[in-house]
């Protein structure tokens, strides 16, 4: 079993920071060491292998720019390509909507004109409805006149009438014939009235009055 001393415990002290100083040395030593070997590398070599190693040096540099460089110019040309193309594109777009816009422009310019043409037919319309409006409003005149027609147009069928009736009171059977030619009157003179065409009228009266001359025509081939 070892036992520490009193004289001992001082001098283990005292061998410490003796170590510490001395291990600063070594380390610069090292580092000087390392410089000279290096140095000592560069020194061994002439003149002209330094020049040769500089070129090779600088070769090397000039060919990495060289690739940076080119690297550089692949890159902007890929871009000025892909830009291109968009622009192109832009372009083609560009003329679709021109062309679609002429077509558009083109297709309102037809519709005006319809337009117009529709806006020229409705005041056309719309005049002559006004007209019909002023014709119907008009309407009791005319009616007026064309009474005073019927009444010109019954003048020569009530002369007719006076001679039939004559003609009938001579007969055998007067009576009857009276009351079909009185029957005769009332219906020509409503149609008259109802504003009907006189020619329709006139034409019913000769049939009338052709059958009525048959009948007679029979009863006197039968006495």
């Amino acid at each position: 079993m070892v036992l520490f001393t009193e004289t001992s415990v001082p001098q283990i002290a005292a061998c410490k920071p003796i170590s510490m100083v001395s291990s600063v040395p070594k380390s610069s030593n090292m580092d000087q060491a390392c410089l000279k070997r290096k140095r000592e590398r560069l020194d061994h070599l002439t003149v002209e292998q330094k020049l040769q190693r500089r070129k090779l040096k600088n070769r090397v540099s000039a060919q990495t720019a060289r690739d940076r460089k080119k690297a550089k110019i692949t890159d902007l040309e890929s871009k000025f390509s892909v830009s291109i193309s968009e622009v192109m594109k832009v372009r083609r777009e560009n003329e679709l909507l021109r062309r679609k816009f002429e077509q558009l422009e083109a297709e309102n310019e037809k519709l005006k004109m319809q337009l117009e043409c529709a806006t020229s037919k409705g005041k056309d319309a719309f005049c002559n409805s006004v007209e019909s409006a002023e014709l119907i409003n008009d309407s009791p005149l005319k009616r007026q006149e064309l009474g005073n027609a019927s009444i010109l147009l019954m003048r020569p069928f009530i002369c007719l009438f006076i001679t039939m009736i004559r003609s009938a009171m001579r007969s055998s059977d007067g009576y009857k014939n009276v009351v079909k030619i009185c029957l005769m009157q009332e219906l020509i003179r409503r149609k008259i009235s109802q504003n009907q065409n006189p020619v329709e009228a006139l034409r019913l009266l000769k049939h009338l009055l052709a059958k009525a001359k048959l009948k007679e025509t029979w009863k006197q081939s039968k006495t």
